[in-house]
């Protein structure tokens, strides 16, 4: 939303020509995929038009990335994008990862914090959904899974 396709397009250049990863907020708000749905001229919003100019891939680290549709979803598994979800800034789950984001966005920046909270969130959503308690709903082996190299 605050950069034009000209600069994406060449940082996608350079990451390639650096052999590195590019890290972007994607999706992170509602307002965002109607800002861009309407200045880019596409169907949903900002994984659609970033998909449109061939932004995706798999050196693609897309913070929250929450505001997505089943299509939108598609492209970024088909491209290969990493994303990586901070559930108190975004209180939903659908990640290959956690983060906790900045502060001024979390008021924290606790990974112990985040995967206690990843997990709260996934058996209060179980309730909510089915009418029942699950202790194994994204249980603990789970989200360490989901920090990667973190150790305790």
């Amino acid at each position: 939303m605050n950069a034009t396709d000209g600069l994406l397009l060449a940082t996608t250049d350079t990451a390639k020509e650096l052999k590195t990863g590019i890290h972007m907020h994607v999706a992170e708000i509602a307002y965002e995929n109607q800002f861009v749905t309407e200045t880019q001229k596409v169907d949903h919003g900002t994984v659609i038009h970033l998909e449109k100019i061939q932004f995706l891939h798999d050196n693609l680290l897309a913070a929250h990335t929450v505001w997505v549709n089943p299509a939108e979803t598609d492209c970024l598994s088909r491209d290969g994008v990493k994303v990586s979800h901070c559930p108190a800034r975004c209180l939903m789950l659908a990640s290959v990862s956690l983060g906790t984001d900045g502060a001024p966005s979390n008021n924290r920046m606790s990974r112990v914090d985040e995967m206690y909270l990843a997990s709260l969130i996934n058996k209060g959503r179980e309730v909510h959904t089915n009418g029942t308690t699950d202790p194994t709903a994204l249980p603990a082996e789970t989200v360490l899974k989901l920090n990667g190299d973190f150790k305790l």
